[in-house]
């Protein structure tokens, strides 16, 4: 029969492989995520004429 200590441990290391797991899903996930959001920021960045928005010219609506 297992004692209470072994029983500790391997409650500590199952949790340790779902945190693992876990990492493994959610960091690439993130950084997707704001490789994405980078991607939508430019693109609008590329769309606006700058220049005027800085200046004062444009308004912002039609």
């Amino acid at each position: 029969m297992a004692s209470w200590f072994e029983k500790r441990r391997q409650r500590r290391r199952k949790r340790e492989r779902l945190e693992e797991l876990i990492a493994w899903i959610l960091v690439p996930a993130m950084a997707f995520g704001l490789y994405w959001g980078w991607l939508q920021v430019r693109d609008q960045i590329k769309a606006t004429p700058l220049m005027g928005i800085l200046t004062g010219k444009d308004k912002g609506g039609p």
